[in-house]
């Protein structure tokens, strides 16, 4: 067991608030990545999946839904394969199309010994930039969960290039508990916790600088690491939401996570109580944002202090070409991003827009440590 950062240590008042937030939840999202699944995969052994798939159940029995978020096509289809280490996007492409399904079938053997269903689900970012999209995934996944059908999610790996370019399942876990107001993401991976100067940092309630200059690279074999697992955790915070990093070589040690009883990094804010609204949360998450608008000192004070809506007379610059209702990127006049938003012009109508509302502050978040 790592010894605990001083300045990162979760207090008792934090662990209680803590705890009532866990009993609140109603729905949990497991992550596991390449790197905790790779010895699994590469075994005969149905010994981890079995071992998954019964604590799944308990918790489940508890009153909460499960959802698993899934690595690993790729590497499974190494494995079969027999390919080389570096790879072209291409050669990846065709080994999730083949692991895929051998990935899927480990989960579907296992649960099925406990007479419980699976249902796969692939997802690129496109389905959760689009707003209909999302509506139909979310669909999907309250379907099945009234089924009593445990979603098994994972990128579009065999058709999508950017997924295998820029994607990681740890920002697709943050999109799929972002979907529930009540949820909390467990993180597992090869290491208990994030460290902080070799020092586990038991609770984090605001990802700083200091916190990100520890980040490091990513693990190997993965295409995350703790760079991606810090970015999930900023979204989630600023939703409201819980996020733990634990150490997943047990999972039947699940319970105890969900118990704050075993050793690992919770990232909760104690004093935000409020979730955010859901389609605020879908705008935070919505990663295909390229278009800006480049507002003054006047309405980046108007924005922080007020809680006000975006009005035209504020803008300075637009950068990028945009439809009415799509999402984009707010940035002061040094061009750091300080919200994210749904517009109700298109890019050309805009500056004529005079003191018109561009930007609803229903449907703008504000973001105040340039996260992206």
């Amino acid at each position: 067991m790592l010894t605990e950062h001083p300045k990162y240590i979760l207090s008792d008042s934090n662990r209680k608030r803590l705890l009532k937030k866990l009993a609140k939840s109603n729905t949990v999202i497991l992550k596991l990545g390449t790197n905790i699944l790779n010895s699994p995969l590469q075994t005969d052994s149905s010994s981890y999946f079995d071992r998954l798939a019964r604590a799944v159940l308990a918790i489940r029995t508890s009153g909460k839904k499960v959802l698993i978020v899934s690595s690993g096509a790729v590497g499974m289809g190494k494995s079969q394969l027999g390919a080389k280490k570096s790879l072209q996007i291409s050669e990846k492409q065709a080994l999730a199309s083949v692991g895929q399904s051998l990935l899927i079938e480990k989960y579907r053997a296992a649960f099925l010994k406990l007479k419980v269903k699976v249902g796969q689900i692939l997802v690129a970012k496109s389905d959760l930039s689009n707003r209909n999209s999302y509506r139909n995934l979310m669909n999907t996944l309250n379907q099945l969960l009234e089924w009593d059908v445990i979603p098994i999610i994972n990128e579009n790996d065999a058709v999508n290039i950017e997924e295998l370019r820029f994607g990681d399942n740890d920002t697709l876990a943050s999109s799929m508990a972002s979907f529930f107001p009540d949820s909390v993401l467990l993180v597992l991976t090869t290491v208990n916790g994030f460290q902080v100067e070799g020092k586990l940092a038991e609770h984090i309630p605001v990802v700083t600088s200091e916190i990100q200059r520890h980040a490091g690279m990513a693990l190997p074999g993965g295409t995350g690491g703790m760079i991606t697992k810090l970015k999930s955790a900023q979204y989630l915070l600023r939703s409201a939401l819980i996020m733990g990093i634990f150490d997943g070589n047990d999972p039947e040690k699940l319970k105890e996570m969900l118990a704050a009883e075993m050793s690992g990094t919770w990232f909760f804010n104690a004093e935000s109580e409020k979730v955010m609204p859901a389609k605020k949360r879908w705008i935070l998450q919505n990663k295909h944002v390229v278009a800006k608008i480049m507002v003054d000192k006047g309405a980046v004070k108007a924005l922080f202090e007020q809680n006000a809506s975006l009005l035209a007379v504020g803008i300075k610059k637009v950068i990028g070409t945009f439809s009415e209702s799509e999402i984009v990127q707010v940035v002061d006049d040094s061009g750091s991003l300080i919200a994210k938003g749904q517009v109700q012009a298109n890019s050309k109508e805009l500056l004529s827009y005079q003191k018109k509302v561009v930007i609803h502050k229903d449907v703008l978040v504000l973001v105040r440590d340039n996260e992206s």
